[in-house]
């Protein structure tokens, strides 16, 4: 029987050759370490940028960066609550179909050219434009259709929006990066490399592969409780080291302010068996956690089609059901995640309103009833399936390895191919990946946000629904869902959403994650949230050496 636990102490200590080799030659090498700015907030994009386009911020660190450079009409708090941003204020009509958001004053891109009405509407209809094929198109699905755009712009501070049918989901759609609005509607600026947003940092330098460095919007219109102009700091230094060692050394070092979660191969030099911070970390480092709205998963490309001119063998809902009881969930956020992470219960979160954590039990794990599935098929560890291969980057390879020997021992020989973070997702978003590790962030506070990935309009390459799955009674259940404006109701029909998707398994859910970030003790007025978004707008540092703190 294959041992998890033993698995991962073999690859702790395969891991950490990098570290170890860098600690020496940290020691007879000499290097400097960097000045620590205290106007300069410093942190680690392992996957790199691509883009700085807001339409195709696709995965969490190119969102972290558009936060920082662009802004919506709406955004969410830490407590998930909608609150204005671009918009000042904003009404509904009694029919709910009919939205008007009114703009603040004053409120300036990094150009100096005043936000208007027509800046918005413009950066709309590009996010719908085929020409960008932005994967956040969705957002505006509910949006009415017709003669011209369900948007436009009366005057130059109110922007309206009419609405196919009720949506109670529209404010929170509005706070994802995809509804950034962009200056001029980005019409003659190359967005992969250049900016135009109002946000409270502006691109100062960017060399892809090396870093990037922004620079503080002086004319931001936010301010703190006490009337001073945000942002703090007058810089952010974003660096693209992909090596996990270098930047756990960056972090105890000092030349990172702060880490998202940690490679598991280091965990044991921050958390204890519990998952808390060793004591002898807290002299330098804090720990802050939150429930995560953010599920991981592998999926299976369903249509039969694109998997035909793959030549691979077809997956059916029962040997995806008897891979899915292969996989011990509960050995895996113990031994892989150490602690940091809650077996998955489904595909939608608990943190999510209505889904808490008492009302589901973690997905069965039963290998012997998996075996017994593939056996009846003429498949064993001996003679398994053969031809299936998972797409991954490196930073989850070890994840996809515990899953390949999982899988051999039901009688399923499945390959793991490691290709860099730009190369998988762009193979995965084309259908060029019969299994994928993926994992789903939700931009709003709603079920909705989750179970939408599995509509057939959302099939990529025109949506994230990767797996390419269609059925029909889940589209008219999520049609139902929609229009639905009981919220009791509109819970019930969310939940048999998730029974039908759950019975074809065109993901399997593997774990639930939590946010957690490792702060520098010199950092004050951090911010988490369910979302993992990242706010830097009251970051400050070093502020016990300074005449006065800004709360």
């Amino acid at each position: 029987m294959f041992k998890l636990k033993n698995w991962v102490k073999f690859r702790a200590v395969f891991s950490a050759l990098p570290l170890m080799a860098f600690a020496v030659c940290s020691e007879g090498c000499h290097f400097e370490r960097p000045q620590d700015h205290p106007t300069v907030f410093r942190y680690n994009a392992s996957d790199g940028l691509q883009s700085l386009d807001p339409a195709q911020a696709r995965d969490l660190e190119a969102m972290w960066v558009v936060d920082q450079l662009y802004e919506g009409l709406l955004e969410l708090t830490p407590e998930l609550e909608v609150v204005g941003a671009l918009a000042e204020r904003w009404s509904v009509d009694s029919a709910r179909t009919r939205w008007t958001f009114h703009l603040r004053e004053g409120v300036e891109f990094h150009s100096g050219v005043a936000v208007t009405a027509s800046d918005v509407v413009a950066s709309w209809g590009r996010i719908l434009s085929e020409e960008v094929a932005s994967p956040g198109r969705w957002i505006f699905d509910g949006v009415r259709t017709g003669e011209g755009l369900g948007f436009w712009a009366p005057d130059d501070s109110t922007v309206v929006v009419d609405l196919a049918r009720p949506q109670p989901n529209f404010e929170g759609l509005l706070c994802t990066v995809y509804a950034s609005v962009i200056e001029g509607g980005g019409e003659g600026l190359d967005l992969a490399t250049m900016e135009g947003g109002s946000g409270p940092f502006k691109l100062a330098w960017w060399e892809p592969g090396i870093a990037l460095v922004l620079h503080r919007h002086k004319g931001y219109w936010m301010r703190d409780a006490a009337g001073e102009a945000l942002p703090y700091m007058e810089a952010v230094h974003v660096g693209f080291n992909r090596e996990p060692a270098v930047e756990f050394l960056g972090l105890l070092q000092g030349r990172y302010d702060f880490v998202s979660g940690i490679d598991p191969a280091f965990s044991a030099e921050l958390l204890d068996d519990a998952g808390e911070l060793l004591e002898s970390r807290a002299a330098e480092l804090t720990y802050y956690r939150t429930p995560y709205l953010k599920t991981d998963y592998i999926g299976v490309l369903v249509d039969e089609h694109a998997v035909g001119q793959l030549d691979v063998p077809t997956t059916t809902p029962e040997i995806r059901q008897a891979m899915s009881w292969a996989v011990d969930r509960a050995a895996m956020s113990k031994y892989i995640r150490r602690g940091t992470t809650e077996p998955a219960v489904g595909f939608v979160p608990p943190g999510m309103p209505g889904f808490a954590q008492g009302t589901r039990s973690p997905l069965p794990f039963d290998p012997v009833r998996a075996r017994q599935y593939m056996a009846t098929l003429g498949y064993t560890p001996e003679e398994p399936l053969q031809g299936l291969w998972v797409s991954t980057k490196p930073e989850t390879a070890d994840l996809c390895a515990y899953l390949q020997s999982a899988w051999r021992e039901i009688g399923i020989d499945v390959r793991v191919d490691v290709a860099p973070s730009g190369v998988d997702a762009e193979r995965v978003a084309r259908g060029e990946a019969p299994l994928f590790r993926k994992s789903w962030l939700a931009d709003y506070p709603d079920a909705e946000n989750y179970l939408a990935l599995f509509t057939s309009e959302r099939a990529a390459p025109a949506g994230p629904n990767y797996a390419r799955f269609s059925n029909k009674e889940v589209d008219l259940l999520y049609e139902r869902m929609q229009a639905e404006r009981s919220p009791e109701v509109r819970l019930a029909l969310q939940r048999e959403l998730e029974t039908k998707v759950l019975k074809e398994l065109p993901v399997i859910p593997l774990w639930h994650d939590r946010v957690s970030h490792f702060v520098r003790n010199n950092v004050e007025g951090w911010r988490i949230t369910p979302s993992n978004r990242l706010d830097l707008r009251y970051v400050q540092k070093d502020v016990t050496h300074r005449p006065s703190f800004r709360p």
